[in-house]
Formats: C-alpha cells, structure tokens, sequence
C-alpha cells in the first residue's frame, strides 16, 4: 500500500503528534480533562456547561487527546457521536479520517482508509480509534478499503483490533474473511481458534485454507476434534480431524501441517509418510513443514531421511528442518554449514548414534 499524499493539516497533525509523543500530562490537569469529559457525557448538549467543557477540549495538545482516549476507552456507557464526529475529529487526524469513511463515495473511504494506514505507520492506532472503525467498518464492501484498514492494525495485538478481524472473517465476500484469518494467524493466541472453526466448512478453498492454517498458529488442541454442540456426534463437529479426508488436496495438507503443528499424532504420522511421497516437491514441503513444526519428534526420522536422500534439493530442506528444531547448543560440534550436504548428512547420523539412540535418552524422539 502506497502512502499517497495527505492534505497539509494532516501532515502538520501527524508531525506535531510525533514532536509531542513525549510530553507527560501532570495529575492535576488529567483531573481537569476527566472533569470536562464528565460534562459533556452527562450535560445536555445545548447546556452552558457542556459548551465551556467543549470549549475547553476543542483546544488540548495531542498528549492530553490520549488522556481523552484513556477516559473514552474507560467509559461504560454510550459516549455521544459528537465527540468522535467533531471534537475529536478537529484534534486528531485519525478520527478525520474516520468521519471521512462515512462518505458515499468510495474515492474518499479509500483516502481515509490510506491515512488511518499513514498514520499506524508513525505510532499503532488507538484501541478507541479502532473500535469506532469497527463499527463504520460493519457495512463496508470495498475490498481495497477493507485491505487497507487490515494493514493498519495487522501489527497491534489487542482486543479491538481482534474484534475488527473477527468482523472480517464474518464478511460476505471471501477475500475479506482471508485477511480477517491472516491477522489471527499471525497473532496466534488460542481463542482466535475457536473463532475460525466455523471457517472450516467455508464453501471457498482459500477461505478454509486460510481458516486451516490460521487455527495452525493458534496453539489451541480443542481445533482438533472441534466443539460438540448438544446432540450433534463427535464426528460431526467442526474440526482439523475431519478434515484429513477431504476430497481436495491441498485442504488435506495443510490440515495435515496444523494438527502436526497442534501435537496431533494423526496428523504428524501423516505427514511423515507424506515426506516419504513419490513426488519429489510433495517431500520437500513436508519435510519443510516438519521444521516448521516445532515438534521435536521429527528429528529422527528427518536425520533418517537425510542419510538415504539423494536429491540435493530435498536434502537441503531435510537439513534446514534439522537446524529449526534443533537448538544450536544442541547440535553437532563439527557441525559446518560449508561443508557438503552429504558430509553435513553424515555428521547428523553420527551424532544422533552417539547422543541420542540408547534407551537413556528421549529428548528428540517425542516419546
């Protein structure tokens, strides 16, 4: 996504906030803030005291707008849309830009859309910021804007930006739901799972593949078998396991990698023998998923493979896998990335004889 221009404001906005980052706000004037905010959430609109509190915030420095944001986000009740739509949208570029995601046409979303990314660029959007564009984000169908505003927060790991994902994995047109699976992919915490398990029957492949490989990343085990709901079967629920017999087979892959990624027995059995397939490229990328893996289990038989491999591309990856999931404080003392592959091959099969075959030792055998 390219920058594009802003207008001069903005710029001069986004500077003075970067200038001012810094800057601390004393006890005392955050007390006189939470006193005028108070106002003009409990005064009416009209009333003398909310035009003074008003008054009083349309003039504060970008630090105290943080002070504001604090007290916004910790607010229980409905704050009232003047304060996004005109107070805030005077002091800070990012909600300009929010009021300018309202417009009917679609030039000026996708101009907001590129300054919200502009300015998470400089420092990450406010959760507030992003829990209002969550909300003008609901009945949004322009994919470059959705794609954009998905670059704005791809990097920020909280509940508001999780809660704009999960509205993307909800949208109707399938390329939206993938960038909504690739934020929770990339974040990987283990609720995001139970989120994605519907996306396992999406009617789109790259849906579900997205779906597959993003419950991959989430460390949940309840993705293998799935949710049981009240008087569904176990073999009926939604899970990772029910698809290793899917009639497509990149779906039955990558599936194969998440359980194997999960711990999944079944699953890292199947991609064993997959690293054993006919076709040379099918072995690479299981034997490069079983690094990828984390799970230590594979180190023998990799070591196993590297021994009787004679392709010297598959037998790169078999030994770039062996470097991923064994620590370097563990590996081979003579080990030498400048030497040949086949002495390299070598060198592992000695070692593993040596440190790790007698019945003493369990570490890399994952039984």
């Amino acid at each position: 996504v390219q920058s594009g221009r802003l207008p001069g404001s903005f710029w001069g906005q986004l500077m003075q906030q970067g200038l001012k980052t810094n800057q601390e706000v004393n006890q005392g004037r955050s007390a006189e803030l939470q006193s005028y905010f108070q106002t003009l959430i409990n005064q009416p609109r009209e009333s003398a005291e909310y035009q003074q509190a008003y008054q009083e915030l349309a003039n504060i420095s970008p630090a105290e707008v943080k002070v504001l944001e604090k007290l916004i986000r910790e607010t229980s009740i409905e704050i009232p849309g003047e304060i996004y739509t005109d107070l805030l949208a005077d002091l800070s570029p990012e909600y300009a830009a929010l009021n300018q995601l309202t417009s009917p046409h679609i030039n000026d979303r996708r101009e907001a859309a590129q300054q919200l990314f502009v300015s998470s660029q400089n420092i990450s959007l406010n959760p507030v910021v992003v829990a209002r564009l969550r909300k003008l984000m609901a009945h949004e169908q322009d994919r470059l804007v959705w794609r954009i505003v998905m670059s704005s927060v791809e990097k920020d790991n909280y509940e508001e930006a999780a809660q704009l994902a999960l509205l993307a994995i909800n949208h109707n047109w399938p390329d939206i739901r993938i960038l909504g699976c690739e934020y929770f992919g990339s974040h990987g915490l283990p609720q995001y799972a139970i989120w994605l398990l519907p996306l396992l029957d999406d009617k789109n492949h790259s849906v579900q593949l997205a779906a597959i490989q993003a419950i991959g990343q989430c460390h949940n085990p309840i993705a293998i078998s799935g949710t049981q709901k009240p008087g569904e079967s176990q073999n009926s629920a939604t899970s990772l396991r029910s698809l290793m017999t899917h009639s497509n087979r990149r779906v039955r892959f990558e599936t194969v990698v998440a359980l194997s990624r999960l711990g999944d027995f079944a699953g890292m059995q199947e991609l064993l023998r997959l690293s054993n397939d006919t076709q040379i490229s099918m072995r690479k990328e299981a034997v490069r998923e079983m690094g990828n893996s984390g799970q230590t289990r594979f180190v023998e038989p990799l070591i196993q493979m590297a021994w009787t491999e004679r392709n010297n591309t598959t037998l790169k990856e078999i030994l770039s896998s062996l470097d991923k999931l064994v620590p370097e404080s563990e590996r081979p003392s003579s080990l030498n990335p400048q030497l040949d592959q086949s002495d390299r091959a070598k060198i592992w099969m000695n070692w593993w004889q040596t440190q790790h075959s007698g019945q003493g030792s369990r570490l890399f055998t994952g039984r």
